[in-house]
């Protein structure tokens, strides 16, 4: 004889789980090389625009970049100088002189000379500038380096997974279960 009583029914189940942020970001070189430096380590925070990694390469583009921030500088202070010397041959030149349409387009064109100077720096600037990026690897959120998949002076490939970076201010329980796992659970249990 048993005494029935009113209760919960308790079912378990037992499993392996971890713990992993819901944002994570998955990193890689843009372009192939040979790793120069990683500046941290796995568990390290990071910042959004923290340098995490960069290849050999770099330390030469970042001396051409010094290089082009001269050019860049030389080619704004010719266009200027293009700019007041027309304007003064402008103001000086009598326009009953019998070349003055040839003296102003002569300074016209210096001018024009200048700008194009000044555009094709511009944009070897801007493609230094993207093959710099390229060859970084930058957190692009705070959080925490997760992984890392390779050591300074390895070979790498564009594009391959080196680093992820997660944050860890939302974080969610993930488990592989089997299917007769599954068949005893149900949303908010």
């Amino acid at each position: 004889t048993f005494t029935v009583q009113r209760g919960d029914i308790l079912s378990q189940e037992q499993f392996s789980a971890r713990v992993i942020p819901m944002i994570q970001e998955q990193l890689s070189f843009r372009a192939d090389g040979r790793v120069r430096r990683l500046y941290v380590r796995p568990g390290d925070p990071v910042t959004q625009g923290q340098l995490l990694a960069d290849l050999v390469q770099v330390e030469q583009m970042q001396a051409q970049k010094k290089q082009q921030v001269l050019d860049l500088r030389r080619a704004q202070i010719n266009l200027e100088m293009a700019q007041l010397r027309a304007e003064a041959m402008q103001t000086q030149t009598p326009a009953w002189e019998l070349n003055y349409e040839i003296t102003m387009r002569l300074q016209a064109l210096e001018v024009e000379l200048a700008q194009i100077d000044l555009s094709d720096i511009e944009q070897a600037n801007t493609i230094l500038d993207t093959a710099i990026g390229d060859a970084q690897v930058i957190s692009p959120i705070d959080g925490k380096i997760l992984k890392i998949n390779i050591i300074e002076g390895a070979e790498i490939q564009a594009y391959s997974v080196v680093i992820i970076v997660g944050d860890d201010t939302n974080i969610e329980i993930g488990a592989e279960l089997t299917s007769d796992q599954m068949k005893g659970l149900a949303e908010g249990m």
